[in-house]
C-alpha cells in the first residue's frame, strides 16, 4: 500500500483523483521513459519488477513512478555508468518516485547551463521531487545534487557507495527534507550543504562515510532531529557561518578533530 509523505493536501488530492490512470511498464510501454512521457498529470506509471538499463530519465510534473511492490529490490534502474539515472527539472508539483534502486549513475549531461555533470543518481533543479523507499547505489560521483528552489523530500531512502567528495550536495535555495534515511559507506562526506534556505534531517543514520566531515553545512541552515552520526572518518558535523538546530542527536565515534566543529559566524 502506498504510504504518502506528509505533504500539502492539494498534492494528495491530485494523485488520488478518480480520473487518474495507471500505465504499466513493460506491459503497456516498453521502457520506463516511454511510460513517463505518456500519462497526464496525476497518473501513475507502475513498473514491473526487474532490471531496466536506462539512463537520464526525465521526470514529468505530478506523474507518480512506482515499482510493482513499492520496494527497492523489486525494480532496478541501471545507468551502467553512461549517464545519471534520474533528472528532475522545473517540477512545480510534488512528483513521487517510490520503490526503486538507482544504480551505477555517472552524469555526462548538464541539467541546465549552471548545473554541470553532477547528481549521478538524481539531479534536481527547481523541483519538488519526492523519493520514497529508494536506494541510490554505486554512483561514480555525488549520488544526489539539488539546486535552485523547491522542497525535495527523501523518505526511507539509502544512499551508499558514492565515490565523490560528497554523496549529497545541496545548492542554491533548495529546502530538502531527509527522513528515516541511511547515508552510509560513501567515499566522501555524507552531506555538503550550501543552500541559502534551511533543510532538515529527521531520524537519519549517517555512518561509515569518508571526507573531512560527515555533515558540512556552509550556508543557510540545517535542522537535525533524532539523527545518529556515528563511525565516520572525519568530524561528525562541521558548521561554518550557518544557523543550526540539533535535537536529540547522537554524534559519536567519529574521526577528525572532534564530533562537532563550529567555525565562522555560526549561531
Amino acid at each position: 500500500m502506498l504510504r504518502l509523505p506528509m505533504l500539502p493536501a492539494l498534492w494528495i488530492t491530485v494523485i488520488t483523483s478518480v480520473h487518474a490512470a495507471t500505465l504499466h511498464v513493460p506491459e503497456d510501454y516498453a521502457s520506463i521513459q516511454d511510460g513517463i512521457d505518456a500519462p497526464q498529470a496525476g497518473d501513475t506509471v507502475l513498473v514491473a519488477c526487474g532490471v531496466y538499463y536506462e539512463r537520464d530519465l526525465r521526470l514529468r510534473n505530478d506523474v507518480h513512478l512506482l515499482s510493482a511492490s513499492g520496494e527497492p529490490d523489486c525494480a532496478t534502474i541501471d545507468a551502467r555508468g553512461q549517464d545519471r539515472v534520474i533528472a528532475a527539472v522545473n517540477l512545480s508539483e510534488y512528483t513521487p518516485v517510490e520503490g526503486f534502486t538507482l544504480l551505477n549513475g555517472d552524469a555526462h549531461t548538464d541539467l541546465n547551463e549552471d548545473l554541470g555533470t553532477v547528481g549521478d543518481g538524481l539531479g534536481s533543479v527547481d523541483s519538488y521531487v519526492v523519493l520514497l523507499n529508494c536506494v541510490i547505489r554505486n554512483s561514480r560521483g555525488s549520488a544526489i545534487y539539488l539546486n535552485g528552489t523547491g522542497h525535495p523530500v527523501f523518505r526511507d531512502c539509502r544512499i551508499t557507495g558514492s565515490g565523490a567528495y560528497s554523496s549529497i550536495i545541496v545548492w542554491g535555495e533548495s529546502q530538502p527534507l531527509f527522513e528515516d534515511c541511511v547515508i552510509s559507506g560513501n567515499a566522501g562526506q555524507a552531506l555538503y550543504y550550501y543552500s541559502e534556505q534551511t533543510g532538515s534531517l529527521r531520524s537519519c543514520l549517517i555512518t561509515g562515510n569518508g571526507g573531512y566531515s560527515a555533515v558540512a553545512p556552509y550556508d543557510g541552515g540545517v535542522n537535525l532531529t533524532d539523527c545518529s552520526i556515528v563511525g565516520n572518518d572525519g568530524n561528525g558535523i562541521q558548521f561554518y557561518e550557518t544557523q543550526r538546530t540539533l535535537n536529540h542527536c547522537l554524534i559519536a565515534f567519529n574521526g577528525g578533530i572532534g564530533g562537532l566543529s563550529i567555525w565562522g559566524g555560526s549561531a
